[in-house]
């Protein structure tokens, strides 16, 4: 009994003056500091919760900072800092420790900042935090974001993001408090503010600048489309409306310029233009100026207040609405139009210089 006591003891004892040889790590161990100058309150989390892994989040979800006055080279006056702590990965064999070389990623995306505003002491990182960083997130919706990338000698690759949230940050002038910066209320200010900018930007816009895909005109097939209402006093406006009037029509309902996000690789486009239930059962002539110039004309009947044509390029469209004189029976049923040239070989064959038109598909 007495043997195994002792060896038990030796075992205890190893264990304490060895405790890296069976505990390695690939990665850095990422801690929050919650306890650095000037941070009162603070609520954070480390993502994983280990805060060893190929990529950390440390999220400060709840502050209350002080700008600091001048603390050397790392942390430069006029901020608030707050920061995580980084303890460098082991070898489980040797129980060596790795070095390491850390690249911030700064963000450009909110304000410009160089590299001397975000600080290390030791094993210690430190990025700045202000009234304009924190006023300048809000406006975009975002985190205050500051990503790092730790290239360790054990060719492993680490990324730290450290995230601040607005929306739970008080911050303060100087240490006695003496003058607010920014709060829950200057917050909830600001953000209104930018959602009354951007409606305002979008009033602002006229009809013939407001997106129409996705509202009044709906893209079926392998491309990304964006369109506007065609302005009537273009020159390409001008053209189609003349050919109209060419044709009989003078009830135009609406021109749109849609052109291609991404190529459609010769795949059939499918376009439905809503033109209103209260146009059900009105024929509906489609004029197509196509790239090389020509023209394609499709003409059918429309249901649901909608009518579908099918092509291959975009470019400018012009939709013309008129009674149908024939009976339901003469003209389609489905809320298709159909390329002229069709119908006309249909109905006339042999008659020379009839445009091609095509029906409108369901």
């Amino acid at each position: 009994m007495k043997r195994i006591l002792r060896f038990v003891f030796v075992l205890a004892t190893i264990a304490i003056f060895i405790p890296n040889v069976y505990a390695a790590s690939d990665y850095g161990k990422v801690t929050a500091l919650t306890s650095a100058d000037s941070v009162k309150d603070p609520a954070s989390n480390v993502l994983p919760d280990s805060g060893e892994a190929e990529e950390v989040t440390v999220a400060f979800t709840k502050a209350t900072l002080n700008k600091v006055g001048a603390t050397g080279n790392e942390r430069p006056a006029g901020y608030a800092w707050l920061g995580f702590h980084m303890v460098n990965p082991s070898d489980a064999d040797d129980s060596a420790t790795f070095s390491r070389t850390a690249n911030v990623s700064l963000p450009s995306n909110i304000a410009t900042h160089t590299n001397t505003q975000v600080a290390t002491t030791g094993d210690d990182y430190y990025v700045p935090v202000d009234e304009s960083l924190l006023k300048a997130a809000t406006k975009k919706g975002v985190l205050l974001t500051y990503t790092y990338v730790f290239n360790w000698s054990n060719g492993k690759k680490q990324t730290v993001k450290v995230t601040i949230d607005p929306a739970n940050i008080t911050l303060y002038e100087a240490a006695d408090n003496s003058k607010l910066l920014w709060n829950k209320e200057i917050y909830e200010q600001t953000k209104a503010q930018a959602a009354t900018k951007t409606e305002s930007k979008e009033e602002a816009k006229t009809e013939d600048e407001k997106e129409v895909v996705g509202q009044s005109v709906i893209v079926n097939g392998n491309v990304n489309v964006t369109g506007h209402i065609l302005d009537k006093n273009a020159q390409v406006y001008t053209e189609m409306n003349e050919m109209m009037k060419k044709k009989g029509y003078t009830n135009i309902f609406e021109a749109y310029e849609l052109t291609m996000k991404s190529t459609a690789n010769g795949d059939d486009i499918t376009l439905t233009f809503k033109v209103g239930v209260e146009n059900n059962d009105k024929r509906a002539y489609i004029l197509h100026k196509k790239h090389d110039n020509t023209y394609e004309e499709f003409t059918g009947i429309v249901k649901n207040g909608e009518v579908k044509i099918t092509v291959k390029e975009l470019s400018p469209f012009m939709i013309a609405l008129a009674d149908v004189e024939k009976t339901k029976d003469d003209m389609p049923t489905t809320g298709e139009v159909f390329p002229i040239g069709l119908l006309g070989m249909m109905i006339i064959g042999a008659m020379a210089g009839i445009s091609t038109l095509k029906k409108v598909t369901e």
